[in-house]
């Protein structure tokens, strides 16, 4: 995915977090987004695991929306 976000070079990407993880893998996650698309893109996150794990993605500035119309907001402040 961080190749794919490199050669598309869009400014934000959303992903949506609907599958049960751990909080292990939470954090597991939390750190490859940071890690390898946050210095090239802008990352929200969605969906109910992303919810329940909200304080680990946050920790890590990965943004968490809780609707779409919050997703919204963030799409029209990104292409203002």
């Amino acid at each position: 995915m961080a190749i794919f976000c490199r050669l598309t070079r869009a400014s934000l990407r959303a992903l949506s977090l609907v599958n049960p993880i751990e909080v292990e893998d939470a954090k597991h996650l939390a750190d490859r987004l940071d890690f390898e698309l946050l210095p090239s893109t802008s990352i929200v996150l969605g969906g109910g695991e992303a919810s329940r794990h909200r304080g680990i993605f946050e920790e890590m500035n990965l943004k968490v929306l809780d609707d779409l119309t919050l997703l919204e907001g963030r799409l029209l402040q990104l292409s203002t």
